[in-house]
């Protein structure tokens, strides 16, 4: 007899033994059949494009390189729209698209990027899932994509180094780092002159955000360390973020300090730190499930908070102050669990802003982030249509060649 979208078959055996088969329905067989289609499609699409936008980047780098030997600063602006455009496209084709389900991105706290846009600043967040990265893409692609997305330095494992959208990441200028107490002084090294090159010389790449993830790590491939460290020296034990790498973010902080003088940088105003929590699972969106579309619609929860960057402490033995921010994120991830949105933020007047050294940041109550589907439309044409132009023009080239 048929119950629901099951046929439940009976097969009877010796000595009374019933045996109770179930085998899915035709309707069942379909839908499903038709879910694997979709997210087959969703998957091959994302690869095809990030090979044909990828390609087209770096071949597209190839050829203003004669623009650099005369002019580097228009050079890194071509640059900077290209990198922008292919972060667009990454984000929002992840979250933009419905096919089989769709995620939302809603956003809390205080909105940074009217004021902290064109500002220099530095950016830190905790680190669950791949997925938390092509998150901030989405968000900074289409709440300030000229500006933010263009000017910005991710912080990133050298693992990630060898990745295709790793290449695109060296060419940009964005850091990558070690892991481990074995590089734990290569790494620290490394920090301060990289930033002395490329952040904090404003003469020719314009970089403002300086994006970090404290944790070094994904959480579940830290939480049990991280806690374990945690009760040795008495320091919070933490259930949804890690505790962060607090050497690294140091030397950061210093050298965007100590070298204001160089050329005519300006060290950063402010901090701003996110704090991204998947409503859903306590466990993070997995980036297959991201990619393929296979987890159920749901939504990831955005929160910001804004410090001045002068309050931040200058000695290390101080500087374990920023474990209290991450027991406040773990605070804001409990509560987010358990009753479906962040806290709202303290409200400084009727107009819903808070001051933060003298400049007003509104508020932001569970908004979601409007997706620009239409802009990705496109841009993917756009970037296939050069691929396709690349490709003849290659072709003529070599049968050019080849005849002469």
């Amino acid at each position: 007899e048929y119950m629901g979208q099951y046929c439940i078959k009976i097969v009877v055996r010796k000595r009374n033994v019933v045996t109770v088969v179930p085998v899915c329905s035709m309707g069942a067989i379909i839908s499903k059949s038709i879910k694997y289609m979709l997210m087959f499609t969703r998957f091959s699409g994302f690869w095809i494009n990030n090979v044909v936008v990828a390609g087209t980047y770096s071949v597209l780098l190839m050829l203003l390189q004669p623009i650099r030997v005369f002019n580097e600063r228009l050079y890194w602006f071509a640059e900077g729209r290209l990198y922008s455009t292919l972060i667009f496209l990454v984000g929002t084709y992840l979250y933009g698209f419905r096919i089989p389900h769709r995620f939302h991105i809603r956003e809390s706290g205080v909105d940074p990027y009217g004021v902290l846009s064109p500002e220099r600043c530095v950016v830190i967040a905790n680190h669950q899932t791949t997925a938390d990265v092509p998150t901030l893409f989405a968000i900074f692609a289409n709440r300030s994509r000229e500006i933010v997305t263009r000017h910005c330095v991710w912080v990133l494992d050298v693992m990630f180094r060898f990745s295709h959208f790793g290449v695109i990441s060296y060419n940009h200028g964005d850091m990558y780092v070690e892991s481990g107490k074995q590089a734990k002084d290569r790494t620290l090294a490394h920090i301060q002159s990289f930033l002395s090159k490329y952040y904090i010389d404003t003469t020719v790449r314009r970089r403002n955000w300086l994006i970090i993830f404290p944790e070094g790590g994904f959480l579940y491939k830290r939480k049990l360390s991280s806690q374990r460290y945690a009760r040795e020296h008495g320091y919070p034990v933490l259930n949804y973020v890690g505790l962060p790498k607090v050497a690294a973010l140091h030397k950061c902080i210093e050298t965007l300090r100590q070298t204001s003088t160089i050329s005519q940088y300006e060290p950063p105003r402010f901090l701003l730190d996110v704090t991204i929590g998947y409503r859903d699972s306590e466990d993070g969106l997995d980036f297959w499930e991201l990619l393929t579309g296979c987890a159920e619609s749901q939504t990831v929860h955005i929160y910001y908070r804004v410090y001045r960057f002068s309050d931040i402490p200058h000695e290390i033995s101080e500087f374990t102050d920023l474990f209290q921010r991450f027991q406040e994120k773990d605070e804001l991830l409990s509560h987010l669990y358990k009753t479906g949105s962040y806290p709202p933020p303290i409200e400084v007047n009727d107009l819903s802003l808070i001051e933060v050294n003298g400049l007003l940041f509104p508020i932001l109550d569970n908004v979601e982030v409007q997706l620009n589907v239409n802009l990705l439309c496109f841009y993917l044409v756009f970037y296939h249509s050069c691929c396709i132009v690349l490709y003849f023009s290659a072709r003529r080239l070599v049968s050019f060649l080849t005849n002469n």
